[in-house]
């Protein structure tokens, strides 16, 4: 049975894919994974030509990331795709956010992404492909954002040295690295920053699912993110851009 697997497949950018996916990808089942059940089964009812399995699952959990890894190993898929895209972020001082709240996020963006991928590689043969979901500001230290941009430089760094060593396997993986997207993600992370323009989800996914097909490492929608994830990160000072961010920061407290 050929699967793909898409985390936080209940909404925004996760939804996006499930859709791209049912267009692109020659698949039998898409198992879309999140805590809310309702949105997904909505969501299956609108694919036509493949199966919407709903996984409810609280991947920030090591009983949620059990449950997906669990159906794995009973199902024994053929995974053509996995698209880790679940993750959250904050927006604000680091000293104010609450020990569970860190820990929720390093789990969730570290740590079940690892897992999930190391689960996932035990069913993909020559063909399949890795999605990972990071952001544009894992290329840059953000003020504001310092652990969510940390833990996406984690995603940034270990997906591209992964599809290095999955090249003699005829696998990819390709690390997606939106920026600002109008979806459900500021209302978790917290008041949406003023900003001139803000990508279509649609837009990323597809632009994503078109580069893990050919095989491409990073891909980044946007002028402007390519940019900032290829020139403006390399060149100028870390410091200027830990300023930047900060003055944003002060300004949105007032």
């Amino acid at each position: 049975m050929r699967v793909a697997i898409v985390t936080g497949g209940s909404a925004g950018l996760g939804v996006e894919f499930v859709r791209g996916i049912e267009r692109r990808f020659d698949v039998d089942e898409i198992w879309m994974v999140a805590r809310r059940e309702e949105p997904m089964v909505k969501l299956a009812s609108t694919l036509e030509g493949v199966v919407g399995v709903p996984v409810v699952a609280d991947l920030a959990t090591d009983e949620g990331v059990g449950v997906l890894i669990d159906r794995m190993e009973r199902e024994r898929p053929d995974l053509k795709l996995l698209v880790n895209n679940a993750g959250f972020g904050h927006i604000g001082h680091f000293s104010e956010m609450e020990d569970a709240r860190v820990s929720q996020m390093m789990d969730l963006n570290v740590k079940s992404l690892a897992r999930l991928t190391l689960a996932g590689l035990k069913w993909m043969n020559r063909g399949a492909s890795i999605i990972q979901v990071a952001s544009v500001l894992g290329f840059i230290p953000a003020s504001g954002w310092s652990l969510y941009s940390a833990s996406k430089a984690f995603v940034i760094s270990f997906s591209c040295g992964l599809s290095g060593e999955l090249r003699s396997r005829g696998i990819g993986c390709t690390v997606c690295c939106p920026g600002p997207m109008k979806t459900e993600f500021f209302d978790v992370a917290g008041e949406a920053p003023d900003m001139p323009f803000m990508l279509k989800p649609s837009a990323v996914a597809d632009l994503a699912l078109a580069h893990a097909r050919r095989g491409k490492m990073i891909s980044v929608k946007g002028i402007m993110m390519k940019l900032t994830a290829f020139f403006f990160s390399k060149i100028l000072p870390r410091g200027l851009f830990v300023w930047a961010t900060r003055r944003t920061l002060e300004k949105q407290a007032g």
